[in-house]
């Protein structure tokens, strides 16, 4: 392998493209940089001496190509070449080609085995491939016509004798952005090592052929996604290659997957990679952005658009205040039955957690704050029942806009969801208009069988509807993965995409395609685009069954080291879905799941249940409950935190339990007593001290003491460890490693106290990004703390259900996962292709030289 060495007048320009030259290929590639003058380098200008140094760090005698930009760089890079010993000169080339597009072309052709000669006319040839297929016509600066490129054909590749053997196959391109950079590399490296002459044409396009071996012959096809290629292929065992590039294209050259030891995630993504080009296909097609994925799934039909619904009634007065809250009582009572056949059908199909979003709505109903206050305004103020009831409602719902926490902002679209049901029968009864509301009444009576639905927003009892009206799909322009409305649609297996920026643009009659797995849509696609979403369905189901089937078993690596794999969880039916899809345990129990959903402290045997239901579901496997984790943005009533300037450095977790004793002492009761008999942890949230800890297990031998007093039955003695999540915990892991029984490592605070960037913030998403060394140096510091005391350090955050992660979360001596139960059988199935010893080797390398997350993610094989 040839290697490279860059030289700028700027060394920063220069250490960021050779980073950027490092992350055309998984492969890696000697590239060496040297820019800048003075003592520090920070001036602008180049020195002869540095550039020596560059080239003997990566000289080989496979060959050396310099890429300078312009003035005096070339001039430096000719006198290090004379200070060059004599015979390593002829072996080094002096590149003319201009100083990125350059150093990217030979960088893929490095990647791709080829030999320096033909990387150095594939470099020279770069700027006449940009000039002519991608600057504007207008442009006179690089005016070179095609008659002057170097076009080197196929057959001069390889001297081809007349027996070998020639097939042709066809191909269709799906990566995201089409035979771009990354995947024309494997494409060439794959062809280099066939000793085959290859010839691609775009059949799309009509472009070509072009040389399979020439990364610029490829650029110039301009292959899309949903673009067509022909590859022709002569050589002594073509059929190889053939199937060879087959399995490339089919798993899409791996593009949006990650790897480690050779394992990927199947494809599964949370969002789309965008901006992908594909005019040519469809009348348009939108990139995920910022957009999320909230239930998976291949969805295609015509798109029907839901106009926004609203709860605001004119406002109406009536004489007759008796007969108007006779209508509001029945209006509420035939909702109410109404929401209880649903809610025992969805019992019956085993959708224990969908069912309880529907008996929340019957909790809002018998709000006093929505039916008495409403009651209440007829009677004093003469109010029709649908105003008043509108005027209730409304201000339930702006209370919740309100709220800091994401979550509970999201219970609006509920109050929304049964105030719309109980005034669509209140206008029947009372308003009696010729054209009544589209929203109250026939809304959904008109949406056509089988259509992609486009709206702002939906309620959960709209999902139902449009589940029974067949619906394809949905687009919303809001909405959020936690809403109960994605919850319903990911349980009735209606592919969803929010936050998507495209729905005022669709307009019915349109077709569109709903990509729930890269969170994309496709507008007026061609039908090999559908053909193409269908197979994908198809082969995703197909996966999922596989992995299904073998999640059940243990998590082995290929070294033979069983990997637990636990579940992060708050409700029972969580932890029963998490058993089905072969959890290990539960690693986290977020016990603050009843408290945020509660105005008051839920009472001992409330708590109780609530946890004896969740160790009953895991039957006999290990359960971490981790004592309730309130402050931040989490706030709750009867929680006494007061109002600080910074809520995430102020009183939160552990914290709160000095201020708060009676309540933490009614769930330390009910988890002790829901947990005999059963395989219990407790595990403390942002704990910075070893004296809390040693305070808490005092107070928890209190109410220990207390219960046998009692002779209630409880779990004793039970192992407590401790959330690893601030700085102080990760500098403190060896004291704190002396009073816990364990460790469970939250990536998510701990990266966002690490990088002091706070995580739901998107402008900071770039700081606060757990694969950063800083991060990466804490886990592995706690770990060894761990180790060195012999308790087992897990680990719990957003990073365990990051299929790029698992490799390097145990190489840094993690060892046990827990992630969403949803994840458990894809994390299983990577872990049983990793080697940890492997996965140790590339840790160390990462928290002993990164200095950036591109280091990281370079070294992972990520990019």
């Amino acid at each position: 392998m040839f290697s490279i060495v860059i030289v700028s007048h700027s060394r920063k320009l220069a250490q960021s493209l050779s980073s950027l030259a490092s992350e055309v290929s998984s492969v890696k590639i000697p590239v060496a940089y040297s820019g800048g003058a003075g003592g520090s380098s920070d001036l602008s200008g180049t020195d002869a001496t540095d550039i020596l140094s560059a080239i003997e760090s990566v000289y080989t005698a496979e060959g050396v190509i310099v890429f300078t930009d312009i003035g005096s760089s070339v001039l430096s890079a000719e006198l290090a070449l004379d200070l060059l010993d004599d015979d390593k000169k002829s072996h080094v080339y002096l590149s003319k080609a201009p100083l990125v597009e350059g150093v990217l072309s030979a960088s893929v052709q490095c990647a791709s085995g080829s030999d320096a000669a033909f990387a150095l006319s594939e470099a020279e040839m770069s700027l006449s491939m940009k000039g002519n297929e991608y600057l504007p016509s207008a442009v006179p600066a690089v005016s070179i016509s095609a008659a002057e490129r170097t076009v080197i054909p196929a057959s001069a590749d390889k001297q081809v004798n007349q027996n070998h053997k020639k097939i042709t196959a066809k191909f269709i391109i799906m990566t995201i952005h089409g035979l771009h950079a990354r995947p024309a590399s494997a494409f060439v490296r794959a062809v280099s090592a066939s000793g085959c002459a290859v010839e691609v044409t775009n059949n799309t396009t009509g472009k070509g052929p072009a040389n399979g071996k020439s990364l610029n012959q490829l650029a110039s096809l301009e292959i899309l996604t949903g673009h067509e290629i022909s590859v022709s292929a002569e050589g002594d065992n073509p059929e190889e290659l053939i199937k060879e590039l087959s399995v490339l294209i089919e798993n899409n050259f791996g593009e949006g997957t990650g790897t480690w030891g050779g394992i990927g995630n199947n494809g599964v993504k949370e969002t789309g990679s965008g901006n992908s080009s594909t005019d040519s296909l469809c009348d348009d097609m939108v990139p995920a952005g910022k957009e999320f994925v909230f239930s998976e799934g291949i969805g295609i039909g015509p798109v029907y658009v839901l106009p926004d619904f609203s709860i605001e009634v004119p406002l109406e007065y009536t004489d007759d205040t008796a007969a108007a809250i006779e209508f509001l009582e029945s209006a509420v009572l035939k909702v109410k039955k109404g929401i209880s056949v649903k809610k025992e059908k969805l019992i019956l199909n085993r959708k224990n957690n969908e069912a309880d979003i529907l008996d929340a709505h019957l909790a809002i109903l018998g709000d006093p704050d929505l039916l008495d206050k409403s009651i209440s305004l007829i009677k004093e103020n003469k109010y029709t029942a649908p105003f008043a009831f509108s005027k209730c409602a409304g201000e339930i719902i702006n209370r919740y806009k309100k709220m800091a926490d994401p979550y509970m902002r999201m219970r609006e679209a509920d109050v929304r969801d049964v105030s719309h049901q109980v005034l669509s029968i209140l206008e029947a009864l009372t308003l009696n208009r010729e054209e009544p509301s589209a929203y109250f009444s026939g809304l959904y009576d008109t949406v056509p069988e089988g259509s992609v639905i486009v709206s702002s927003d939906l309620t959960p009892s709209a999902v139902l509807k449009l589940y029974n009206k067949k619906s394809a799909g949905l687009i919303l322009s809001r909405g959020s993965t936690l809403s109960h409305a994605a919850i319903i649609a990911r349980a009735l297996g209606i592919p969803g995409i929010g936050n998507c920026g495209i729905t005022g643009d669709l307009k019915n009659g349109d077709t569109a395609a709903v990509d729930g797995y890269s969170g994309e849509v496709f507008i007026n696609p061609l039908k090999n685009i559908t053909d193409l979403l269908i197979l994908k369905q198809k082969k995703h189901r197909e996966e999922t069954a596989h992995l299904l089937d073998a999640a059940g078993k243990n998590a082995v690596t290929k070294d033979g080291i069983h990997i637990p794999v636990y579940a992060n969880i708050s409700t029972a039916e969580e932890a029963e879905i998490a058993a089905r899809k072969g959890a290990d345990g539960v690693g986290v129990i977020r016990s603050e799941f009843l408290f945020i959903h509660s105005e008051v402290e839920p009472s001992e045997d409330g708590q109780y249940n609530y946890f004896h239901s969740i160790f009953t579901a895991m039957d006999g496997k290990p359960v971490t409950v981790r004592t309730f984790d309130i402050g931040g943005d989490k706030r709750v009533p009867f929680v006494g935190i007061p109002e600080e300037e910074n809520p995430y450095l102020g009183r939160r977790g552990i914290r709160l339990y000095d201020t708060n004793p009676s309540i933490i002492k009614r769930q330390l009761r009910a988890v002790l007593r829901a947990g005999a008999g059963h395989n219990i942890r407790l595990m403390l949230p942002m704990v910075s001290q070893q004296s809390e800890v040693v305070k808490f297990r005092s107070f928890l031998n209190g109410v220990h003491t207390e219960l046998e007093k009692e002779n209630t039955p409880h779990l004793w003695p039970i192992p407590l460890g401790i959330m690893i999540e601030t700085p102080s915990s990760v500098v403190m892991a060896e004291e704190l490693a002396l009073v816990s029984d364990f460790f469970s490592i939250g990536t998510n605070d701990l990266t966002q106290y690490i990088m002091a960037a706070e995580r739901g913030t998107a402008d900071l998403s770039s700081w606060a990004d757990p694969f950063d060394p800083a991060v990466l140096r804490s886990i592995r510091a706690a770990a060894e703390a761990g180790k060195k005391n012999g308790i087992p350090v897990s680990l719990c955050g957003e990073m365990g259900a990051d299929p790029d992660a698992v490799g390097l979360i145990l190489g840094l001596g993690i060892s046990s996962i827990s992630a969403g139960p949803d994840r458990i059988p894809l994390i299983k199935h990577i872990i049983s292709g990793i080697s940890v010893m492997d996965s140790e080797k590339i840790a160390l390398e990462i928290v002993s030289k990164a200095v950036d997350t591109s280091d990281v993610r370079r070294t992972c094989g990520f990019i």
